[in-house]
Protein backbone atom coordinates (compact mmCIF):
# COMPACT_ATOMS: atom_id res chain seq x y z
CA UNK A 1 0.00 0.00 0.00
CA UNK A 2 1.70 2.96 -0.85
CA UNK A 3 2.09 5.97 1.54
CA UNK A 4 -0.94 8.30 1.76
CA UNK A 5 -0.04 11.58 0.22
CA UNK A 6 -1.74 14.58 1.84
CA UNK A 7 -3.92 17.35 0.45
CA UNK A 8 -5.12 20.46 1.90
CA UNK A 9 -7.93 23.19 -0.06
CA UNK A 10 -5.22 25.63 -1.08
CA UNK A 11 -2.82 22.66 -2.36
CA UNK A 12 -2.29 22.33 -6.36
CA UNK A 13 -3.70 19.83 -7.61
CA UNK A 14 -0.92 16.67 -8.72
CA UNK A 15 -2.71 15.48 -11.61
CA UNK A 16 -5.05 14.99 -14.07
CA UNK A 17 -7.29 17.27 -16.00
CA UNK A 18 -6.93 20.25 -13.31
CA UNK A 19 -3.16 19.72 -12.45
CA UNK A 20 -1.84 23.20 -10.97
CA UNK A 21 -5.36 24.50 -10.12
CA UNK A 22 -6.10 24.48 -6.28
CA UNK A 23 -7.83 22.09 -5.16
CA UNK A 24 -10.23 23.95 -3.30
CA UNK A 25 -11.12 26.14 -6.67
CA UNK A 26 -11.64 22.53 -8.46
CA UNK A 27 -14.25 21.99 -5.71
CA UNK A 28 -16.29 25.27 -6.27
CA UNK A 29 -16.35 24.61 -9.55
CA UNK A 30 -16.52 20.69 -10.21
CA UNK A 31 -16.97 19.52 -6.57
CA UNK A 32 -17.95 15.74 -8.30
CA UNK A 33 -14.24 15.39 -9.44
CA UNK A 34 -12.51 15.41 -5.61
CA UNK A 35 -15.17 13.10 -4.32
CA UNK A 36 -13.95 10.93 -7.41
CA UNK A 37 -10.15 11.20 -6.75
CA UNK A 38 -11.04 9.76 -2.70
CA UNK A 39 -12.50 6.72 -4.57
CA UNK A 40 -10.31 6.14 -7.74
CA UNK A 41 -6.88 7.13 -6.82
CA UNK A 42 -5.94 4.70 -4.48
CA UNK A 43 -2.30 3.83 -6.15
CA UNK A 44 -1.94 7.52 -5.49
CA UNK A 45 -3.68 7.12 -2.23
CA UNK A 46 -4.53 10.94 -1.65
CA UNK A 47 -6.49 12.68 1.23
CA UNK A 48 -7.73 15.61 2.29
CA UNK A 49 -6.90 17.14 5.27
CA UNK A 50 -9.61 20.02 5.77
CA UNK A 51 -12.31 18.48 4.12
CA UNK A 52 -14.69 19.72 6.93
CA UNK A 53 -13.92 23.03 5.42
CA UNK A 54 -14.45 21.95 1.74
CA UNK A 55 -18.28 20.59 3.28
CA UNK A 56 -19.03 23.89 4.87
CA UNK A 57 -18.75 26.03 1.31
CA UNK A 58 -21.32 26.37 -1.34
CA UNK A 59 -20.64 25.30 -5.06
CA UNK A 60 -21.07 27.01 -8.45
CA UNK A 61 -21.21 23.84 -9.60
CA UNK A 62 -20.82 25.51 -13.11
CA UNK A 63 -20.52 22.01 -15.27
CA UNK A 64 -23.68 20.84 -14.03
CA UNK A 65 -24.91 18.06 -11.47
CA UNK A 66 -23.11 14.96 -12.41
CA UNK A 67 -22.61 13.16 -9.43
CA UNK A 68 -20.09 10.93 -7.98
CA UNK A 69 -18.89 9.57 -11.27
CA UNK A 70 -16.81 12.56 -12.28
CA UNK A 71 -14.26 10.75 -14.78
CA UNK A 72 -17.66 11.11 -17.23
CA UNK A 73 -17.59 14.84 -16.43
CA UNK A 74 -17.15 17.01 -19.43
CA UNK A 75 -15.66 19.65 -17.95
CA UNK A 76 -14.59 23.00 -20.22
CA UNK A 77 -11.17 23.05 -18.84
CA UNK A 78 -10.15 25.55 -21.49
CA UNK A 79 -12.73 28.15 -20.25
CA UNK A 80 -11.82 27.26 -17.08
CA UNK A 81 -8.32 28.73 -17.83
CA UNK A 82 -9.05 31.26 -20.12
CA UNK A 83 -12.55 32.74 -17.83
CA UNK A 84 -11.55 31.78 -14.25
CA UNK A 85 -7.76 31.48 -13.30
CA UNK A 86 -6.46 34.29 -15.13
CA UNK A 87 -8.49 36.84 -13.27
CA UNK A 88 -9.19 35.16 -9.47
CA UNK A 89 -8.27 31.94 -7.44
CA UNK A 90 -9.56 30.19 -4.27
CA UNK A 91 -9.08 33.03 -1.83
CA UNK A 92 -11.39 34.93 -3.41
CA UNK A 93 -13.99 32.90 -5.21
CA UNK A 94 -14.28 29.89 -1.81
CA UNK A 95 -17.65 31.58 -0.71
CA UNK A 96 -19.48 32.46 -3.64
CA UNK A 97 -21.22 29.46 -4.47
CA UNK A 98 -25.26 28.85 -4.50
CA UNK A 99 -25.61 24.76 -4.11
CA UNK A 100 -24.85 22.80 -1.91
CA UNK A 101 -22.84 19.68 -2.14
CA UNK A 102 -22.74 16.56 -0.22
CA UNK A 103 -19.58 13.99 -0.35
CA UNK A 104 -20.40 10.36 -0.42
CA UNK A 105 -20.12 8.54 2.84
CA UNK A 106 -17.47 6.23 0.94
CA UNK A 107 -15.56 9.06 -0.11
CA UNK A 108 -15.61 10.85 3.64
CA UNK A 109 -14.80 6.95 5.09
CA UNK A 110 -11.89 6.52 2.32
CA UNK A 111 -10.10 9.65 3.30
CA UNK A 112 -10.36 9.10 6.76
CA UNK A 113 -9.18 5.82 6.64
CA UNK A 114 -5.63 7.49 4.75
CA UNK A 115 -5.88 10.23 7.04
CA UNK A 116 -5.36 8.03 9.66
CA UNK A 117 -1.81 7.12 8.53
CA UNK A 118 -0.93 11.10 7.85
CA UNK A 119 1.02 12.27 11.98
CA UNK A 120 -1.96 14.37 13.65
CA UNK A 121 0.87 17.42 13.45
CA UNK A 122 0.77 17.68 9.71
CA UNK A 123 -3.06 17.74 9.04
CA UNK A 124 -3.70 21.53 9.48
CA UNK A 125 -7.52 22.58 9.69
CA UNK A 126 -8.80 25.93 7.75
CA UNK A 127 -10.67 28.39 9.60
CA UNK A 128 -14.24 28.57 9.17
CA UNK A 129 -15.88 31.20 8.81
CA UNK A 130 -19.55 32.03 9.80
CA UNK A 131 -21.92 32.23 6.51
CA UNK A 132 -22.73 35.78 7.75
CA UNK A 133 -19.20 37.06 7.48
CA UNK A 134 -18.75 35.88 4.00
CA UNK A 135 -17.62 38.02 1.19
CA UNK A 136 -19.51 36.76 -2.02
CA UNK A 137 -17.06 37.23 -4.90
CA UNK A 138 -18.96 38.00 -8.28
CA UNK A 139 -17.59 36.29 -10.95
CA UNK A 140 -19.62 34.31 -13.20
CA UNK A 141 -17.90 34.29 -16.28
CA UNK A 142 -19.74 32.19 -19.12
CA UNK A 143 -22.70 31.50 -17.23
CA UNK A 144 -24.79 34.19 -18.77
CA UNK A 145 -26.32 35.18 -15.33
CA UNK A 146 -27.77 38.33 -15.56
CA UNK A 147 -29.81 40.14 -12.65
CA UNK A 148 -31.91 43.45 -12.33
CA UNK A 149 -29.76 46.75 -10.71
CA UNK A 150 -29.34 46.77 -6.73
CA UNK A 151 -27.93 49.83 -4.91
CA UNK A 152 -24.71 48.88 -2.98
CA UNK A 153 -22.40 50.59 -0.60
CA UNK A 154 -18.65 50.64 -1.80
CA UNK A 155 -16.84 50.17 1.78
CA UNK A 156 -12.98 49.61 0.19
CA UNK A 157 -10.32 48.77 -2.48
CA UNK A 158 -8.52 46.36 -2.41
CA UNK A 159 -6.21 43.85 -4.54
CA UNK A 160 -7.30 39.98 -4.61
CA UNK A 161 -5.15 37.25 -5.17
CA UNK A 162 -4.05 37.41 -8.48
CA UNK A 163 -2.77 40.79 -8.00
CA UNK A 164 -6.03 43.14 -9.75
CA UNK A 165 -7.69 46.09 -8.46
CA UNK A 166 -11.37 44.74 -6.34
CA UNK A 167 -13.81 46.18 -4.99
CA UNK A 168 -16.10 45.81 -1.81
CA UNK A 169 -19.41 46.34 -1.10
CA UNK A 170 -22.11 46.00 1.31
CA UNK A 171 -25.76 45.10 -0.43
CA UNK A 172 -28.47 44.99 1.01
CA UNK A 173 -30.25 41.47 -0.66
CA UNK A 174 -32.97 41.23 1.55
CA UNK A 175 -35.60 41.14 -1.39
CA UNK A 176 -33.11 38.60 -3.52
CA UNK A 177 -31.79 41.20 -6.27
CA UNK A 178 -28.78 38.96 -6.56
CA UNK A 179 -31.06 35.46 -6.71
CA UNK A 180 -27.85 33.32 -6.75
CA UNK A 181 -26.56 34.95 -3.47
CA UNK A 182 -28.40 34.93 0.06
CA UNK A 183 -31.69 37.52 1.07
CA UNK A 184 -29.69 39.26 3.83
CA UNK A 185 -30.28 43.07 4.56
CA UNK A 186 -26.00 42.72 5.20
CA UNK A 187 -24.62 41.14 2.56
CA UNK A 188 -20.74 41.69 1.57
CA UNK A 189 -20.09 40.84 -1.68
CA UNK A 190 -16.68 42.00 -4.02
CA UNK A 191 -15.64 41.94 -7.67
CA UNK A 192 -13.09 42.42 -9.65
CA UNK A 193 -12.58 46.49 -11.04
CA UNK A 194 -13.28 47.04 -14.68
CA UNK A 195 -12.22 49.71 -16.70
CA UNK A 196 -15.54 49.43 -18.38
CA UNK A 197 -17.44 51.18 -16.14
CA UNK A 198 -16.77 54.62 -16.84
CA UNK A 199 -15.86 55.60 -13.29
CA UNK A 200 -11.68 56.08 -12.90
CA UNK A 201 -10.24 54.39 -9.57
CA UNK A 202 -9.58 57.36 -8.01
CA UNK A 203 -13.24 58.59 -8.09
CA UNK A 204 -14.34 55.51 -6.84
CA UNK A 205 -12.08 55.48 -3.52
CA UNK A 206 -13.95 58.75 -3.26
CA UNK A 207 -17.03 56.68 -3.39
CA UNK A 208 -15.64 54.40 -0.85
CA UNK A 209 -14.61 57.47 1.91
CA UNK A 210 -17.72 59.58 1.15
CA UNK A 211 -19.68 56.45 1.61
CA UNK A 212 -22.05 57.14 -1.76
CA UNK A 213 -24.19 53.69 -3.19
CA UNK A 214 -23.37 52.55 -6.44
CA UNK A 215 -26.00 51.03 -9.09
CA UNK A 216 -24.77 47.71 -10.27
CA UNK A 217 -26.43 44.73 -11.79
CA UNK A 218 -24.75 41.41 -13.17
CA UNK A 219 -24.85 40.87 -16.95
CA UNK A 220 -23.28 37.66 -18.24
CA UNK A 221 -21.84 36.63 -15.16
CA UNK A 222 -19.59 40.16 -14.45
CA UNK A 223 -20.82 43.11 -12.81
CA UNK A 224 -21.76 46.16 -14.28
CA UNK A 225 -21.59 49.39 -12.29
CA UNK A 226 -23.56 52.04 -13.20
CA UNK A 227 -23.41 55.84 -11.71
Amino acid sequence: MPQSILLHSYSKMPFGKFKGFELGMVYILDPSYINWMMLETKMANYCVGDFEFLESLKVIDRFGDQGWLAHHVEADTEEFKKLWRPFVGFADIKFSGKEDYCFSSFALETNQEKLSEIPKFRISKTKLIPEEERTRYIFYPGTGISTGTVSMLPTSVSTNSRGLPSVNFLMNNEIGGFSFYPARKDLKVATSWSTKWGIGLKEFESKVTNKTPVLGCIKDGMMVITR
